[in-house]
Order: C-alpha cells, then structure tokens, then sequence
C-alpha cells in the first residue's frame, strides 16, 4: 500500500507543481492566478501548498514550497512529499545529501552541481547554482557596505 500512495503522490507532484526553468506563463497554467506578484516573485496557491518561485531572465530559478497545515494535517513534510517534490524538480539528475550549513536542516545538491535544496523550519527550497551564487555576491556586496567607511 505504501508503494502505491508513493506511486500516485509522485504522478500528482510530477504534473502539479512548478519546476526549475518553468515560465511565468507555464507556472501559471499549473496554478491559475497568482495570490501575490511582486516581481521577480510570484506567489501561488494550490490545495495545501504555497509555492514562491522567483524568476531570472523570464524563468523559475527558485521555488519554495510551504505546506500550510489544516486540522488534520502537520506543518511538516513526508518523506513522500520531499521525494516527489525532489523528483519534480531534480528530474533525471542524481543527488547526495550534503552537510547542513551550521548544522541546520537537511541539504541535497545535484551530482551535476547544478541544483541545491533544502529543507529547514517546514520550507523545502530548489535553487539553481545561477540563484546561489547571485545570492552569495548580494550577501558580499551588502556586507562590504556595511564595512564601508571603517
């Protein structure tokens, strides 16, 4: 029976929910209208999740996924959930689990290097290497401000 719901959980997550390289267009077809655009953000909703892609150059480069809990559900996420979000968005690709940064939450990245992921405080997050390594110089360059003058 286990096999079975993993099966149709994954089926479902495959087809309804956003991916890597996805337009706003594509995203928007799977999810029907926004809840929230504030550009390169566009946040959706659909059945028990909120999903935040962010966008580079017209495509999904971030997405983030937050199951919003009901009564009888929890906040966090099934080993089902995570594999099928995994497979959504790793595809084809292999992947490790990597050390957690501070110890914190679980990691994955793509053997190609390509894709990163993490799961930390009920937010399971896929970036691309492009979307972690603006992020990182935005880190600097705020940081470097900061310094500026000392």
């Amino acid at each position: 029976m286990k096999s079975w719901s993993l099966l149709l959980l994954l089926a479902f997550t495959s087809s309804a929910f956003a991916r890597l390289g996805e337009t706003l267009q594509q995203c928007q077809a799977r999810y029907g209208a926004p809840v929230q655009i504030q550009m390169p953000t566009v946040i959706f909703r659909k059945e028990k999740w909120s999903v935040s892609v962010t966008f580079f150059q017209g495509k999904a480069d971030s997405i983030s996924y937050i199951k919003i809990p009901d009564q009888d559900d929890r906040f966090a996420f099934t080993e089902n959930e995570v594999e099928a979000f995994m497979k959504s968005n790793f595809g084809e690709r292999d992947y490790n689990s990597v050390p957690a940064p501070r110890g914190k939450g679980q990691h994955w990245l793509t053997k190609d290097n390509q894709i990163f992921s993490t799961l930390y405080d009920g937010v399971l997050i896929f970036r691309t290497r492009a979307a972690v390594e603006r992020s990182v110089a935005a880190d600097k360059a705020k940081a470097d401000q900061s310094l500026k003058g000392f």
